[in-house]
């Protein structure tokens, strides 16, 4: 099988987390509030009740919510026969300039890909 093939689904994998944490929805309500207030994202009971049962799946901002509360890879929690450890902290901090990308307008998005090509030119910033 390919390593990149999707193999269940949002659905199956939040059942398989709350059989191997011994969870129920509302402790994984509980763990999303943090993640949910800090990016003014929310996931309500009804929502995630959807997500469980499979009747819709999280767009990318709560499936971001969902596997940080979780602390497992997003693409793990999309289905995909991929390692369920999240990836290394640059990951998170991808998701969340995508976030941010995704919330400004073309002019904020064209000064932020300024800045960062600015910062990526300067030898100081540079990785090592």
């Amino acid at each position: 099988m390919d390593a990149y093939e999707r193999e269940y689904n949002t659905s199956l994998r939040l059942q398989q987390w709350m059989d191997e944490n011994n969870a129920t929805q509302t402790d994984i309500l509980d763990k999303c509030k943090r993640y949910s207030e800090k990016y003014g994202i929310d996931i309500s009971k009804s929502l995630l009740s959807q997500y469980v049962s499979g009747k819709i799946e999280p767009g990318d901002k709560r499936l971001f919510i969902l596997s940080k509360a979780l602390d497992v890879s997003p693409v793990w929690l999309m289905g995909y026969d991929v390692p369920k450890e999240p990836e290394p902290d640059i990951q998170e901090e991808k998701n969340e300039l995508k976030m941010l990308l995704y919330d400004l307008n073309r002019d904020g998005r064209e000064k932020l890909m300024d800045y960062a090509r600015d910062l990526a030119g300067n030898e100081k910033y540079r990785r090592k």
